[in-house]
């Protein structure tokens, strides 16, 4: 279970990491203005860069949520790799469901 909390973390984080270069991509202003400062990003630091880590700073504490939710609800699924292995499923299920929202 721990190792799948950890998991939904990086899931969580790649997502955010993900995402934010989708919005510097529609407003660079934004972060250059505003959360490279709240983030303290390096200004020396490439701006994609710059926004990929506020974005994994920003989200990798959701897979702490989700991975508290999902994880013992996963335990009615026999089988140790079974229940491993749909976990990881259910997490991108999660992430995919997520951008899909947000590009909406």
């Amino acid at each position: 279970m721990p190792l799948l909390l950890g998991i939904a973390c990086l899931v969580a984080g790649g997502y955010g990491a993900l995402h934010n270069q989708i919005s510097y991509t529609v407003s660079d202003e934004y972060f250059t203005q505003y959360k490279f400062q709240q983030f303290q990003i390096d200004p020396t630091m490439p701006n994609r860069i710059g926004a990929a880590i506020v974005g994994w700073k920003a989200a990798w504490w959701m897979g702490i949520g989700i991975g508290i939710a999902l994880i013992p609800a996963g335990l009615t699924i026999r089988g140790g790799w079974n229940y491993f292995r749909s976990m990881l499923h259910v997490f991108a299920v999660v992430a995919v469901t997520t951008m899909v929202c947000g590009l909406g």
